[in-house]
């Protein structure tokens, strides 16, 4: 029987293997990201220091990471020119459908989000594009969402929200940023003794499964999960600070980016 640490290699090869394909998909090379890796390792060590209120030393962080004292200082000085990683906030064409769906002017009568004139004018799409990012670049934010089939341009040149989610393939730091670091990250927490700090996570899967049957497991899956987001995204809209609310909230460093994940995965066996 392997032991704990061969178990856990084996797993994190496979954790590996698909990230370093989408990485290789896009035209990049082991070393830069392997720097990246030992780079990290620091970040993650000086943060555990941190978190017990230690101080941090070049000893500490060489006995936690099994690097050389040099080499440990090589990373940290390499590491004020690594930039940082893209925000996990919601890209600015989400905050559009956002604000679409959570301010009265942008809604019908029934609070669902209304057809929209392209603008100028209140209430318009321009003035919806101005709300959500403070910028006048209308018609670049209607290619943007017409091309993720997140909007219809309709034959009376309304525009009508078909789709409530925005992610752009092409936009690998994004996909990084806004799928695989929240989960990696919920792992990492729940891994932790403090229990109040552990997040929710809910897996299931099967064992092994007719292929004929994934189509309709992922057509119900799809039209379940987008009504379940959907239906969190109205709580979280309600819950969201404005622009105008944030200089009487709570320090800023108290403030919290949250979010809910749901996927449907399948592996080969």
């Amino acid at each position: 029987m392997r032991n704990s640490n061969e178990r856990l290699h084996s797993a994190i090869h496979a954790l590996f293997v698909p990230l370093a394909t989408l990485l290789l998909k896009n035209g990049q090379q082991a070393a830069p990201i392997v720097d990246l890796l030992k780079i990290a390792f620091v970040d993650a060590a000086k943060r555990k220091a941190n978190d017990r209120d230690k101080p941090v030393s070049i000893n500490k962080i060489s006995k936690t990471t099994g690097f050389s004292r040099k080499h440990v200082q090589s990373l940290l000085d390499r590491r004020a020119t690594v930039e940082s990683m893209v925000q996990l906030a919601a890209p600015t064409e989400s905050a559009i459908l956002t604000t679409w769906t959570s301010l009265d002017r942008f809604l019908d009568r029934i609070g669902q989000p209304r057809l929209l004139e392209l603008g100028p004018g209140p209430g318009t799409f321009a003035d919806l594009v101005r709300t959500a990012t403070g910028e006048d670049s209308t018609l670049n934010y209607l290619n943007r969402l017409s091309q993720a089939n997140c909007i219809l341009i309709r034959d009376d040149e309304r525009i009508e929200m078909v789709r409530r989610e925005f992610l752009f393939s092409d936009d690998l730091p994004r996909l990084i940023a806004t799928i695989l670091v929240p989960l990696v990250t919920t792992l990492s927490e729940n891994w932790d003794d403090d229990y109040g700090r552990r997040r929710c996570v809910r897996v299931t899967h099967s064992n092994r499964i007719d292929p004929t049957k994934s189509e309709m497991l992922k057509r119900i899956s799809k039209e379940r999960i987008g009504r379940f987001l959907e239906e969190m995204d109205d709580l979280i809209c309600s819950k969201e600070l404005r622009v105008d609310d944030t200089n009487s909230a709570a320090d800023s460093e108290t403030l919290k980016h949250v979010g809910i994940g749901a996927y449907y995965f399948e592996l080969d066996e």
